[in-house]
């Protein structure tokens, strides 16, 4: 059923208790009524996720349409809401003790809307064409639009046509994904929401002019950089090392990023 609405993996829906959805080396908590999701990561020619956090299960926004309510749904649910004082009864009849009647859980509070995001000050004006300081620029950009979830930033730093790569680590071996600009920006988010603690660190950074570019030119720089991601997921701790090279390119005095990719060391 994969196809380009719903990604290779695994689903997972709980329709009552929990599950504990395990894969890639993180793990998700599923509660009832939810869907969880580990893509599969040797998929061929899956869109994949821009970050190697992202290969990690996340829960899902709403439940796929795949999931059609069986004929017996309702009866399950009916049942379900009796389920455990029935259960009770008839363990109190066999043993004659008088147990506590069950806590119902507590209705999960409204979710509160996100604070608003205060604007993004405007690109640093860079004299010159030095490659390093405009990497820099670049780079610290990007990390901080990601740890404010800040969308728009995201795309304005990224050509419109950009097919990015990412090559990951799978049960076979290594395995090479590309993934368009939309998808890299909105699945990153999304699986960035889902995690605690989430931090990032670059351990190196190197920039130099591309082939064929002067400093008089200066229309293409070219970055590398090491990072490390880390957090929790479900209070379990995980981290990935990456090389990122990116491919600047200077439109309209920004500097827009016309190739990505990602290697996990």
């Amino acid at each position: 059923m994969a196809n380009a609405n719903y990604r290779q993996g695994t689903y997972d829906k709980v329709n009552r208790g929990a599950t504990l959805l395990d894969a890639n080396g993180g793990n998700v908590e599923i509660d009832s009524g939810k869907v969880g999701f580990a893509r599969d990561p040797s998929a061929p020619a899956v869109r994949n996720r821009a970050l190697m956090t992202v290969l990690l299960p996340v829960l899902l926004a709403k439940v796929p349409e795949f999931y059609v309510p069986g004929s017996f749904d309702q009866e399950l649910d009916r049942y379900s809401e009796t389920v455990d004082a029935v259960s009770q009864k008839q363990l109190e009849s066999r043993t004659g003790v008088k147990l506590a009647a069950p806590t119902k859980a507590a209705a999960p509070a409204k979710a509160s809307s996100a604070p608003e995001l205060a604007p993004e000050p405007p690109p640093p004006v860079i004299v010159g064409c030095p490659p390093l300081t405009i990497g820099e620029a670049w780079l610290g950009r990007f990390d901080r639009a990601i740890v404010r979830r800040d969308i728009k930033t995201i795309l304005g730093l990224f050509a419109p046509e950009i097919v990015a790569k990412a090559t990951v680590r799978s049960g076979d071996g290594m395995a090479t994904l590309e993934f368009k600009r939309e998808e890299m920006v909105n699945s990153t988010l999304n699986s960035i929401a889902s995690l605690k603690d989430y931090q990032q660190r670059r351990v190196s950074l190197e920039a130099t002019l591309a082939e064929g570019e002067t400093e008089a030119t200066c229309k293409q720089v070219v970055v590398k950089s090491i990072a490390i991601e880390q957090g929790q997921m479900n209070g379990r701790p995980y981290r990935f090392e990456a090389l990122e090279e990116y491919l600047l390119e200077q439109r309209n005095g920004e500097w827009l990023a016309i190739t990505a990719h990602t290697t996990q060391r």
